[in-house]
């Protein structure tokens, strides 16, 4: 009598162990939606660095530049902007939020370059499976000018 009393404290506890493990790596607000969420939100993040960078050194780089990024299939919007002769680069993440993680709002990136850059706002699509993003630098050798360039 006392071995089966043993054995079903061990059964329960072992199944309130697993509960408690399912629980916090399952839940709404556990470890596998909470890495799913930074795995979704991280991509805007790295995009506004990738762009601000790419802005940067293809301003300064001599002769004509050009780089490209793929990114997933969500649509974020990526505006780029002037204001008082600083560039600024600011990617808003999609507005589809799958649970409910919570993140500090993306700031705009200011950029420091040398060529002439146009104010514009990408959209990405929704309907396409990868995006492909470049920058790209051209040089107008009879006026000394350099423009920049994003474009999907």
């Amino acid at each position: 009598m006392v071995e089966l009393i043993k054995d079903l404290i061990k059964f329960v506890s072992g199944v309130i162990i697993l509960l408690m493990i399912f629980t916090v790596i399952f839940s709404p607000e556990g470890i596998a939606s909470n890495t799913f969420n930074y795995l979704a939100f991280v991509e805007p993040i790295l995009l506004q660095d990738y762009i601000s960078t790419a802005l940067s050194v293809g301003s300064y780089s001599s002769g004509e530049f050009s780089t490209s990024i793929q990114t997933t299939g969500q649509s974020h919007k990526v505006e780029i902007y002037t204001i008082n002769d600083v560039t600024y680069v600011h990617a808003i993440p999609s507005t589809e939020t799958y649970l409910k993680t919570k993140f500090a709002s993306l700031n705009p990136t200011p950029v420091i370059v040398k060529c002439a850059i146009q104010n514009q706002t990408i959209q990405l699509p929704k309907e396409s499976p990868v995006h492909r993003i470049t920058i790209r630098k051209t040089i107008n050798e009879t006026f000394n000018y350099c423009n920049m360039t994003v474009f999907i």
